[in-house]
């Protein structure tokens, strides 16, 4: 009996676990490869900080379209139109009722755009910032 709950257990956190990672790209290596061979219209969002866990992935849409998930120190590449888009990045699960973030940003259809995603934490809650941000300072913040 106990050897069950053992493995009861054990399976119940390794799908804990596995349900930290977003969609996105994670690994300084592997991301900088993307980010290299980038596309005129494509975007990029990397989420630096944030709850960490299972009920903490981040939704990255744009225009109001789901592109993927994030879970902390992941990338996710997805395309712009030409033009002004909305990029929207807000919690999934367990912490759905903090704050999204949201920012308005022009795509020129030649150059790819970067974006940084932070946790800013008051008494009130959590609140996502979105922040648009350059290729080389991009590239300087993945570890």
């Amino acid at each position: 009996m106990m050897r069950v709950l053992k493995i009861i257990f054990a399976l119940t956190m390794a799908v804990f676990v596995a349900a930290c990672t977003g969609s996105g790209t994670s690994g300084r290596a592997t991301i900088l490869a993307e980010v290299e061979k980038a596309e005129p219209n494509s975007i990029y969002v990397y989420r630096d900080t944030g709850f960490a866990g299972s009920g903490a992935l981040m939704e990255v849409l744009i225009n109001n379209q789901k592109a993927g998930t994030i879970g902390i120190k992941e990338s996710l590449k997805t395309t712009a139109s030409k033009g002004q888009n909305t990029l929207t990045v807000r919690y999934t699960g367990l912490a759905s009722f903090n704050t999204p973030g949201t920012l308005t940003f022009e795509s020129n259809g030649t150059t790819p755009n970067f974006f940084v995603v932070t946790q800013k934490q008051s008494l009130m809650g959590a609140k996502i910032q979105v922040a648009e941000t350059t290729a080389g300072s991009f590239a300087n913040l993945l570890e």
